[in-house]
């Protein structure tokens, strides 16, 4: 019996592919993202020390690589490592749920004030940030402005 990590290894793994920042963030809110990342990679290190040393040790960090060995150990991996997995996924959903009401409530916005920013690294966040005083009630309700 698989025990219940998959989606909140392949959802943290994910994140970490898609939403790591460089080491070099250019933006206030690209800034913000890498120590939200490093966060939660601790915590997760953290709660999953003993499972690493014991099934993860010989891999190399970087790529996921790791997040895909604790699942090759899945039915091994401990109670207290499998629910920060869990917590975490829980996390990431919840943040990605927001971007989406975010970006569907800030689209005009980000079309209107942000044409010209290239995405990435945060840049379209920090622009509609800057903007704040010009976007529409929708855009300020979900930014919480």
């Amino acid at each position: 019996m698989r025990c219940p990590i998959i989606r909140p290894i392949y959802a943290v793994s994910l994140s970490f592919l898609l939403l790591s920042p460089p080491l070099r963030a250019e933006t206030e809110a690209a800034k913000e993202m890498k120590v939200k990342v490093e966060a939660v990679a601790g915590e997760l290190a953290a709660a999953c020390k003993e499972d690493l040393k014991t099934y993860c040790a010989n891999v190399t960090a970087g790529e996921a690589h790791v997040a895909f060995c604790m699942l090759a150990h899945e039915d091994k991996i401990s109670a207290k490592c499998v629910d920060a997995l869990v917590d975490v996924a829980d996390k990431i959903e919840m943040k990605m749920s927001k971007l989406v009401r975010l970006s569907l409530a800030c689209e005009d916005d980000l079309n209107k004030n942000c044409d010209a920013v290239r995405a990435g690294k945060g840049r379209l966040v920090q622009c509609i940030r800057d903007q704040k005083d010009r976007l529409s009630d929708g855009c300020k309700a979900e930014l919480g402005e």
